[in-house]
């Protein structure tokens, strides 16, 4: 296998497959670097420094489509420039932001929005307004009769910006509580995902997130993100949403004609980005000086907006359920807003595109620590309590007294959680992947809390750790995987419940999957390829900051759990529960 490759990674570089290049096995080996050359005059490179820990093998195995890359040498930039761009047209991807149709210069991949001139923005903004799709002219409407809070997508997806668009829709829609900014300004969310093509082939034109209007009657033209990228920042996500924007504004007698277009009394469209709280650290600097430039080039009003929620808001929508958002929702700008750590070396940012977890995900704050929950407690007790905790499980397992090292989440790791390969890996497993990832159960299992190593009778084992804060923790929406992967999980799952004398017909796919899933891990590691594994369930008590569960409530659930699942009375070889107090964040200070 060539250790040269042209890889598409959307996740890191998305619009522009990029050369990628790996020393030794790639399975084992941290030894790599990835170049980017769509952005000339400067090759743009990242490696094993930027990706600490992580296996070439990993990065191939985020790749969305790969090939040999040519022997030819790497400074020749003109060579890869052309080269890529080739592969790039073939595959129908253009570098950077060109879905924005902002600028001529910026969809071809050579400009930045920090270094656009402002006047060539204004050209290109009125140019997009003349040339703008006229859905009215093919007795199109705007606002589609058939949105019903529900996505279009019925089982499992990871479009989960789009279940957020449609749960803010549902929560601040019309003839709902419409959101309130800082400034006072009340925002009632029309539709989601607008349309604006007036014809199937229309390049480069897709749909608004969401289309409010306010009550002084100015629709607001909303491009929503839902997590941190590289290439995804506010200004390109800015750059797609006065696109959009100019196509509106070409088209705003026709839209404030429809029914649902009626409050629609300004002529301009306001634009914002709105995104998680976690989706702005470190990337406020610039917003300020943006926002001020192209309010003052264009006459375009635009916002920066935060959505401050509780990292579990978020209940996806699926099998034909609409997603909501639970608890309170606040919204705020971001470019006036007091965010706490920024990310300020860019480590981490760059980190962030493929780690596993990202520490900037809105849970935790930029060094990894969680706010509160499970995840919270479960990081003071592996780095400040170990010691309890491991009197907790050696009291189930004496054997396993003064035998247990914890490998995540650690704080010098930013408290990383590990899955499929990197699971494997942090526990000096990583031979056995081929058998587990993509064999017995596919790729994107379960993401654990906390892994140990172990060492029996001269044998090395891991323990795997599933914490909850409270029962309701424990019950999902069910197993969302694609017809494929689904009938891997269904094989796995059956042959567990066999090892566990649980009838077949027991329901492990809907809302005990997540615990179901964790069963067969345990089972795969124990029975199927011979190392020792235990299975421990951390049940938090009498948390005063998220849902403060006794015992004894623990216990009564926990039977009942067990019985629908088929548990009952039965003796799960190396399963522990353990129940540990809580703690308060101040002791990861």
């Amino acid at each position: 296998m060539s250790n040269r490759k042209l890889l598409y990674l959307p996740d890191i570089c998305p619009g522009t497959f990029v050369f990628f290049f790996h020393k030794d096995d790639p399975q084992t080996s941290t030894s790599f670097s990835i170049r980017d050359y769509s952005r000339t005059p400067m090759v743009e490179m990242s490696g094993k420094k930027h990706f600490p820990g992580t296996t070439a093998g990993y990065i191939l195995g985020k790749a969305k489509d790969s090939y040999d890359a040519p022997t030819h040498e790497t400074n020749d930039v003109a060579f890869w420039k052309s080269h890529i761009s080739e592969v790039n047209q073939r595959h129908g991807l253009k570098p950077l932001i060109a879905a924005s149709g902002v600028a001529e210069k910026i969809t071809k991949g050579e400009e930045t929005m920090t270094s656009l001139d402002m006047a060539d923005l204004k050209g290109s903004y009125e140019r997009i307004m003349k040339g703008a799709p006229r859905r009215h002219n093919r007795d199109k409407r705007y606002f589609i009769d058939g949105h019903d809070g529900v996505p279009s997508t019925k089982g499992g997806t990871n479009r989960n910006e789009e279940h957020l668009a449609i749960a803010l829709w549902n929560r601040f829609g019309p003839g709902k509580t419409p959101i309130t900014l800082p400034d006072g300004i009340s925002l009632t969310l029309l539709d989601y995902q607008f349309p604006l093509k007036e014809r199937q082939d229309d390049k480069g034109v897709g749909k608004v997130d969401l289309f409010g209007v306010t009550s002084a009657g100015q629709a607001w033209v909303i491009e929503l993100k839902q997590g941190a990228n590289r290439t995804d920042t506010p200004s390109a996500a800015l750059l797609q949403a006065l696109g959009y924007a100019a196509m509106v504004q070409a088209n705003m007698d026709d839209i404030g004609s429809e029914p649902k277009g009626k409050p629609i009394r300004e002529s301009i469209p306001a634009v914002c980005v709105m995104a998680p709280e976690g989706y702005w650290y470190g990337q406020t600097a610039e917003l300020a000086e943006l926002n001020r430039q192209v309010e003052a080039e264009l006459d375009v009003p635009v916002r920066f907006v935060a959505i401050k929620m509780s990292p579990d808001a978020l209940i996806l929508g699926l099998n034909g359920n609409k997603p909501r958002l639970n608890g309170d929702i606040e919204f705020e700008y971001v470019e006036a807003q007091s965010i706490g750590e920024q990310i300020k070396d860019g480590f981490n940012m760059i980190k962030s595109f493929i780690s596993p977890r990202s520490s900037s995900n809105g849970r935790a704050d930029s060094q990894g620590r969680a706010y509160k929950g499970s995840q919270l407690q479960i990081q003071i007790y592996v780095n400040r309590r170990a010691e309890e905790l491991n009197t907790a499980i050696c009291a189930a397992y004496p054997a396993l007294k003064d035998h247990i090292s914890w490998v995540s989440p650690l704080k010098n790791a930013l408290y990383e959680e590990y899955k499929d390969e990197d699971f494997l890996r942090s526990v000096g497993m990583s031979r056995l992947a081929p058998l587990l990832v993509g064999d017995f159960w596919p790729k994107g299992g379960p993401r654990w809390d906390a892994l140990a190593r172990v060492k029996i009778n001269g044998k090395e084992g891991v323990i795997l750790v599933e914490a909850k804060n409270y029962p309701g923790e424990i019950e999902g929406n069910g197993c969302g995987a694609s017809p494929y992967s689904r009938s891997i999980i269904e094989k796995a799952l059956q042959k567990t419940k066999k090892w566990l004398g649980v009838a077949p017909e027991t329901d492990w796919m809907g809302k005990w999957y997540q615990s179901a899933n964790r069963l067969a891990h345990l089972y795969f590691l124990n029975e199927v390829v011979g190392v020792p594994a235990w299975l421990v369930n951390v049940h938090i008590l009498d948390d005063p900051m998220h849902n403060p569960t006794s015992r004894n409530v623990w216990e009564i659930e926990l039977a009942g759990i067990k019985s629908q699942m088929g548990l009952s009375g039965v003796a799960v070889p190396h399963l522990v529960d353990v129940f540990m107090p809580a703690h308060r964040r101040e002791e990861l200070d």
